[in-house]
């Protein structure tokens, strides 16, 4: 077994978090987490062997994709979104006028062109929040669900992308936060979901940074 990355993100020194961030893309201020979360990604990524397979199930403006893609350019990192322009967080407008340009939606082509340095990023846009990717049959080393919180979409897409996950491969549920009040940035689905893989001999949890749960594959 690999070296828990939660715990290599704990053991980060204060002093280095300024410079593990000026070795991110600048795009990494798109993504929609903290720095910690940033870091354990970071550290996920460059965990794998060259080739790996990345899944991102929800990539919003593509933040969090060019910290997965940055690391190793030999992985490849495959992205489902809607890339619609509904409004993902209270800062939705503010971040695309940033981003994309002052009243310009949020689109495939946009969020594409945003990442257009990044050869191995493919992004993929699916109908709605609940859609899964039927005809998938390459073995995955890495899935990053932050996608729709809410069930059945959310149960759907973590036993799906999972049943595609190496033994040995990482699990990175966002947006687990338990002790968070009910409409206040928790989700209940997210929390069920979490305290079974927890008691699923399955998978091994890894821990929690900020807001994602971190397992590792044991079994099929």
């Amino acid at each position: 077994m690999m070296t828990n990355p939660i715990q290599l993100v704990k053991m980060l020194p204060p002093g280095l978090e300024p410079l593990l961030l000026r070795s991110m893309p600048p795009d990494h201020e798109r993504a929609a987490l903290s720095t910690k979360e940033k870091f354990l990604l970071m550290i996920l990524s460059s965990l794998l062997d060259n080739n790996s397979i990345i899944i991102e199930v929800g990539t919003y403006l593509g933040g969090s994709a060019s910290i997965l893609a940055k690391v190793n350019s030999s992985n490849r990192v495959f992205c489902f979104d809607v890339f619609d322009d509904e409004k993902a967080h209270s800062s939705h407008s503010e971040w695309t006028d940033k981003y994309l340009g002052s009243g310009v939606v949020r689109s495939i082509d946009n969020v594409r062109y945003l990442l257009r340095g990044f050869k191995n990023i493919t992004l993929t846009q699916v109908k709605d929040r609940g859609t899964t990717i039927s005809n998938w049959r390459i073995p995955i080393d890495l899935y990053f669900e932050d996608g729709n919180h809410k069930d059945p979409a959310f149960t759907n897409n973590v036993n799906y992308w999972s049943s595609h996950l190496k033994v040995n491969g990482f699990m990175a549920l966002h947006d687990y936060r338990p002790d968070y009040e009910i409409g206040k940035g928790r989700h209940p689905d997210v929390d069920r979901v979490v305290e079974e893989l927890k008691n699923n001999t399955k998978w091994k949890f890894c821990g929690v940074i900020d807001s994602i749960a971190l397992f590792q594959k044991l079994s099929n």
